[in-house]
This record gives structure tokens, sequence and C-alpha cells, in this order.
């Protein structure tokens, strides 16, 4: 179980697949190019075309650094929820680049 993860959910109604799946390209940049300086990385990113949704899981070290990566990116992070994983096999991410 982890304790750094954060789902951002997006109801974009709006918006069409693509117009999401580009939203979803930003934000994977902005973290990519963050992750050194804010220890943040978004793990994933799922998108529900008949829902208008997107979701995206990130391991920080708080809500405050996902938000950061938003505005980085001129997104606003919709709803900000913690999240607990149960996959037991994935590695706490966060501690693991503090040793790096």
């Amino acid at each position: 179980m982890q304790d750094h993860l954060f789902l951002a959910e997006h109801y974009e109604p709006d918006l069409s697949v693509e117009q999401l799946q580009e939203r979803c390209g930003r934000l994977r940049a902005t973290a990519a190019s963050a992750a050194q300086e804010l220890a943040v990385r978004l793990v994933g990113s799922t998108v529900l075309p008949t829902e208008h949704c997107a979701l995206y899981l990130f391991d920080a070290e708080s809500a405050e650094r996902v938000r950061e990566v938003y505005r980085r990116s001129g997104l606003e992070p919709g709803r900000l929820t913690p999240a607990v994983s149960f996959d037991g096999e994935q590695p706490d991410l966060v501690n693991e680049r503090r040793t790096r």
C-alpha cells in the first residue's frame, strides 16, 4: 500500500477524446519535466470516452505538489483525492527517488 497516491478526476463534457488525450499528453510532459524538482510522478492515466472523463494517478509527497504540476501545465486539477493502492507489488516510488 502506498501513502503518496493522489487521483485527479476531470469531467469534461465539452471535450472530444482527442482533446482529452492532448491534455493527458501535456500533463504527462509537465510532470516528467518537474519530476526531480517536485518529487512527483504521473503513474498512469485513463480516459473514459463515453463519460467524457479523464483520471490521473500521481505519486507525490503532497497534493500541493500535484497542484503545482497542474499549474505549470495550465490545467485545473478538477477533483484531487488521496488514493490507496492495494497492489502490494508496487514500490514506494517517492522513497525510491530519494535514494537516487
